[in-house]
Order: C-alpha cells, then sequence, then structure tokens
C-alpha cells in the first residue's frame, strides 16, 4: 500500500478558522476594501488577508474565486491610479520651478 505524500500549500492550513471566513465574507459583500481595511476591521495581519486571498483563488468556491480575483484586480488598480496621480504631481512641480526660473531675473 502507498501513501499520498503530496504536500498541500502552507497557507491552505492558515486560511481557514474564523477569521478566514470573516475576510472571505467582507471579500465576497464589500469589494474593494484594501487588504489592509479588511485586516483593521476582521483584527488580523496584512499577511493573513494575503494568505487568504491566495488560497481563495486557488481552492475557494466559484463566488469566493471571483471575489479574490477582484480584489486583486482592483488594489492593482488602485496602485496605477495613484502612480499616475505621483507622476502628475512630479511633473507640474517640474514646471513650476522651469516657470519660476524662467521668470528670474537674470545676473
Amino acid at each position: 500500500m502507498t501513501e499520498n505524500t503530496t504536500a498541500k500549500p502552507a497557507f491552505k492550513v492558515k486560511a481557514g478558522g474564523s477569521k478566514g471566513q470573516a475576510i472571505t465574507e467582507l471579500l465576497v459583500k464589500e469589494p474593494g476594501l484594501s487588504r489592509a481595511a479588511i485586516a483593521e476591521r476582521v483584527g488580523c495581519t496584512v499577511g493573513r488577508v494575503g494568505e487568504t486571498i491566495r488560497f481563495l483563488a486557488a481552492e475557494g468556491s466559484k463566488e469566493e474565486k471571483a471575489a479574490a480575483s477582484k480584489h486583486v484586480t482592483a488594489q492593482a488598480k488602485a496602485r496605477e491610479a495613484a502612480k499616475r496621480e505621483t507622476e502628475k504631481k512630479r511633473a507640474a512641480e517640474k514646471a513650476a520651478k522651469a516657470k519660476a526660473k524662467a521668470a528670474a531675473p537674470k545676473k
């Protein structure tokens, strides 16, 4: 008789329990929350939220996989928007400096 020694991902064990369930419920009920917001509301770490999201994306039900996927996509879009906003601010600051330099009296 052979024994099945296939290892399961380490995060699978950690994704269960009441906190994992609370994280899953928030992902499904309130899409768009940041991992930090979820962690604060559930009372766990951001890392725990990430582990649960990875678990759901890999092993969850169809609804859970969709919620995890939407969360990851929303977070990526938010990062891109923040990056574009930062680039706009830097460009405006650079233009203002150039304008002030051009308007300054020459020595």
